[in-house]
């Protein structure tokens, strides 16, 4: 490991320490979890389950949600906030051999996103029948993807780290306006890679996805298990393929400017609860509640 890299680790291992724990696990079995969300936030909700209690499924907000019991007796489960949220507190509920139990408390706080105002191709804003309807198919086969399912138990049993190690050059939801046109609003964190830069995966998992997308350009999207997914697009390189396993850190591409892009950069999604949501909050949320995985 460079001298730069293990700086930039320890700057990063401060950085979460230092950060609010969006997430409460109460001590006693029986007391339902306390978490506080922003907009497009992830937080690790953390249950204990009662003695001889066995759940059987786990509803958030009227969604199915995926989750996993740790060694240390805890139901955990990633759950998320749209970014368009309603900010309309909820309770997660979860069904066990011993009925019904409420497992979480969830509140939704305000959160204003910033303006970004982009010039580029006219071509990438008014889009011609033909790059139209190729956006179309590709939303369809990325449904499609998310559609097979996400893998029941984790790949990963280390915290989430960043694809690269750059500045952050458009945080999450910031709401783009391209060429005097507000499109969009900004479902990812944007790096400041220049081109060819290694981008590694955020943690151990599936690849489900590699190819070329008319927005997105290059990307790949990995199943990390139990709902989490990473994507990372604008690659100059892919280097992995569908089904590959991969490592925590280990490179999968090279950032790029495939795609609709204003300069070369990486592009880094994360999909929670089946929205897209701010992925330095699921680097946050996994190290600052008490996560326990198997060997930890």
């Amino acid at each position: 490991m460079s001298g730069i890299h293990r700086a930039w680790m320890a700057w990063m291992a401060i950085a979460v320490c230092a950060a609010m724990n969006p997430g409460h696990s109460a001590s006693d079995a029986g007391i339902p979890a306390e978490i506080s969300l922003t907009p497009g936030q992830i937080a690790v909700l953390r249950y204990k389950l009662p003695a001889g209690t066995v759940p059987s499924a786990l509803r958030c907000g009227g969604k199915d949600v995926q989750y996993f019991i740790g060694e240390d007796g805890y139901l955990n489960a990633f759950i998320s906030e749209p970014c368009g949220s309603r900010h309309v507190p909820y309770a997660c509920r979860l069904q066990t051999s011993k009925g019904e139990r409420v497992a979480a408390k969830v509140a939704i706080e305000k959160k204003d996103f910033p303006r970004a105002f982009l010039k580029v191709d006219p071509s990438k804003v008014t889009l011609s029948k033909k790059d139209a309807a190729r956006a179309a198919r590709e939303r369809k086969i990325i449904a499609a993807v998310y559609q097979e399912g996400s893998a029941a138990t984790p790949y990963f049993d280390q915290p989430f780290i960043f694809p690269v190690e750059a500045k952050v050059g458009s945080p999450y939801g910031v709401r783009r306006i391209f060429n005097k046109q507000q499109k969009s609003q900004h479902l990812g964190v944007d790096f400041a890679a220049g081109e060819g830069t290694p981008v590694q995966s955020s943690n151990r998992g599936k690849v489900v996805f590699t190819g070329d997308l008319f927005y997105a350009g290059n990307t790949v999207i990995i199943d990390h298990g139990v709902g989490v997914y990473t994507i990372y697009a604008h690659l100059s390189k892919i280097d992995v393929k569908r089904s590959d396993v991969v490592e925590k850190g280990e490179v999968i591409g090279f950032s790029g400017k495939t795609g609709r892009v204003t300069g070369p950069h990486v592009h880094w999604g994360v999909r929670v609860m089946g929205e897209l949501c701010d992925g330095q909050s699921l680097v946050r949320a996994y190290s600052s509640t008490g996560l326990k995985m198997e060997g930890q």
